[in-house]
């Protein structure tokens, strides 16, 4: 099926507003950015829908001008794409109005600019959500094609490849390849639903893992076991999906010290162990002896004990 022919496919109301409005797709992926160090910030695309938003809806260039709705994707594997969200462009405001409109997520946004000295911008969209299309955030997969390079584009003759589950975030790729950002961890907490390998396993297995911040290289080595909380690993890091920081003092200083932040950290898991009456003293034994292989004890890394 071609995306047009979805997009019809939604409803009555959805065809003629499609028929009546000039639409253009948008590909975000920092992969060829050269204007800074966007590094990282593809995650914080696929999971942060304010942060999608703003870094759309603000451009070097009256690109939209003529295009009354955008519907904006970031780059999946090799030239597809997820579909993020979709906008009503309603023209050109102001900068104090469209800081206004985004709040502080505005200006958290521009302090991360300016620490990586990113992005000149002078154009500012004022962007609608379109409500009708929020089921299929996340989900829809298209199609880029042969214009991967173009990064918008008004035609929309896309295949479509798959409406994923909802809450769908990522496939299970076996605890020993566990790497997820921040942002990936908060999803995949968020909706255990749309992501049942995960929970299945993470909670049903205690283990050890490590939290890194890539942009420090700081880590704090960490276990979970269920004879104290319930939910092995997965209850382990809900913690740090709903906190950031678990609570854990060696964090939350440096966090507070604003030395290292959440959104940038990334969770390994290094040990899984079968939930049983023993894999409390087996976990605490193997949490110890990484911290003690990875010296995160010293001043320069996170544990406090």
């Amino acid at each position: 099926m071609l995306l047009e022919n979805f997009l019809a496919a939604i409803g009555s109301d959805a065809q003629t507003f499609f028929a009546e409005n000039k639409l253009t797709l948008v590909r975000h992926t920092m992969k060829h950015r050269k204007d800074g160090n966007w590094s990282d910030f593809d995650e914080r695309l696929r999971f942060e829908p304010d942060i999608l938003a703003i870094f759309t809806a603000e451009q070097p260039s009256n690109i939209f001008k003529s295009d009354n709705v955008v519907l904006v994707f970031v780059a999946d594997q090799g030239t597809t794409c997820v579909f993020k969200r979709g906008f009503i462009n309603k023209g050109i405001i102001d900068f104090d109005s469209f800081k206004l409109k985004h709040g502080s997520t505005y200006d958290e946004f521009l302090e991360w600019k300016a620490k990586r000295k990113v992005g000149k911008t002078d154009i500012y969209y004022d962007f609608e959500v379109i409500d009708f299309l929020k089921p299929f955030e996340h989900r829809l997969v298209i199609e880029w094609g042969k214009g991967a390079q173009s990064w918008y584009q008004r035609k929309i003759d896309k295949s479509v490849i798959e409406l994923k589950p909802e809450g769908f975030v990522v496939p299970f790729p076996g605890w020993e390849r566990v790497c997820l950002s921040h942002q990936a961890l908060k999803a995949i907490i968020a909706s255990p639903q749309g992501n049942p390998d995960w929970y299945k396993f993470l909670s049903n297995h205690d283990g050890v893992y490590v939290v890194l911040d890539k942009r420090t290289s700081k880590l704090y080595v960490g276990s979970a076991y269920s004879k104290r909380e319930g939910g092995g690993i997965w209850g382990r890091w809900c913690g740090y999906a709903n906190t950031g920081t678990n609570n854990n003092k060696g964090i939350v200083d440096a966090v507070d010290k604003e030395i290292v932040n959440p959104n940038d950290f990334v969770y390994s898991i290094h040990h899984v162990v079968p939930q049983s009456a023993s894999s409390y003293e087996t976990v605490l034994e193997l949490e110890a002896r990484l911290k003690t292989k990875l010296n995160s004890r010293s001043e320069s890394n996170l544990n406090w004990n």
